[in-house]
């Protein structure tokens, strides 16, 4: 008698209060994020550096790893590195065919 069932009221009532809130997170989250009609030049910016930087950044540290890193962990390196190849393979051929 002391607890909650699937059909009682308090705890559809909380539920939704918990769902609600996760929704409105949700918005706030998404317009924070979103971009304006005409950003600003540095906006712009930081939007292509997010954009290129890790695409150039990590062949530069799976080469810089190969260079100073342990010779055991190459064949994961090899692994990585064929795993960003099809990656970014996939990436050209979808801009492609888009």
């Amino acid at each position: 008698e002391g607890h909650f069932s699937l059909t009682d009221g308090r705890l559809r009532f909380l539920t939704f209060a918990a769902e609600v809130t996760r929704m409105s997170w949700n918005t706030t989250l998404f317009m924070s994020l979103n971009a304006s009609e005409q950003p600003g030049g540095a906006m712009l910016l930081a939007a292509e550096l997010a954009a290129i930087g890790p695409v150039l950044l990590a062949p530069v540290l799976l080469t810089c790893l190969w260079i100073w890193g342990a010779p055991n962990r190459r064949p994961a390196l090899l692994a990585t590195a064929a795993g960003l190849f099809v990656g970014q393979a996939l990436n050209l051929l979808v801009g492609l065919v888009w």
